[in-house]
């Protein structure tokens, strides 16, 4: 009896506990943002081409290569040069501190790509707030019209 009491205690504490634990589904923020991409580099170019990234943003590339020939991904704006082999993973950080575009390429293969980087849409929103505050903010002369 005593031992079935304690087993219903045990595990109404213990859903008690699991049910505290904050919402797995809740939206979560970052200081740093990160995004990954994984970048191919073939003979026919880059896979992705073109890739888009919000102001502030790190971009962790994840580089590979498909063809026979050894290729590269250099960035020469971030002073990034790597050589990219067949079959093996290169990793590389990069920051994207402003809006821009960077052009990546290895001119042993002449393969071109680029990356876009865009003002992220929320500070775009509080910097047109901004804005329409400080043009309600005129003084408003009458002036009579001519007819």
């Amino acid at each position: 009896m005593v031992a079935n009491y304690l087993l219903f205690i045990l595990s109404v504490l213990t859903s008690f506990s699991i049910a505290s634990e904050t919402d797995p589904f809740a939206a979560k923020s970052f200081e740093w943002p990160l995004r990954e991409v994984a970048v191919i580099a073939s003979s026919e170019g880059f896979y992705p081409r073109t890739i888009s990234a919000f102001k502030g943003e790190k971009i962790r590339f994840y580089l590979t290569n498909t063809s026979l020939e050894d290729r590269c991904f250099m960035i020469n704006s971030k002073e990034v040069f790597l050589p990219v082999k067949r079959g093996e993973l290169t990793v590389v950080e990069v920051e994207f501190s402003r809006e821009e575009r960077v052009e990546f390429h290895c001119p042993a293969g002449n393969l071109k790509g680029s990356v876009t980087v865009l003002e992220h849409p929320k500070e775009r929103a509080l910097r047109l707030q901004k804005r329409e505050v400080a043009a309600d903010s005129r003084e408003r002369i009458w002036m009579p019209r001519e007819e």
